[in-house]
């Protein structure tokens, strides 16, 4: 899917395969108090305090807007949804856009870090 969605940035050849290269066969270690501890390959995700980082979660995320009927901000790793609900129908457009969300989240591996009502 991410794959999908560089392409149609127009974003091809020897940049794609850069790009590929910077996100494909990653490790990581953690460090406490002083504990080193085992390698361990990651599968997804973006290196955490990258300047990459949050333009290609962005682009990973950017779609959600075209398939919710509320007002969002996306501004690097956090979204915002707004809505004002005075009628039974504003709610229900509010709860199915909430499911669209989770829904999507789920089939592209993030997580939804809190939800405030």
């Amino acid at each position: 899917m991410f794959a999908f969605k560089i392409q149609q940035l127009g974003i091809d050849g020897p940049m794609l395969n850069l790009l590929f290269s910077y996100l494909s066969q990653r490790s990581q270690v953690v460090l406490i108090n002083r504990t080193l501890s085992d390698l361990k390959y990651t599968s997804c995700g973006v290196p955490q305090g990258s300047v990459l980082g949050p333009l290609l979660f962005l682009i990973y995320v950017n779609d959600i807007a075209k398939n919710i009927n509320l007002s969002i901000s996306l501004f690097a790793d956090d979204s915002t949804l707004y809505y004002s609900a005075f009628a039974v129908i504003s709610k229900l457009r509010f709860t199915f856009s909430v499911t669209v969300i989770f829904m999507m989240s789920h089939e592209r591996s993030f997580s939804i870090g809190s939800v405030i009502l």
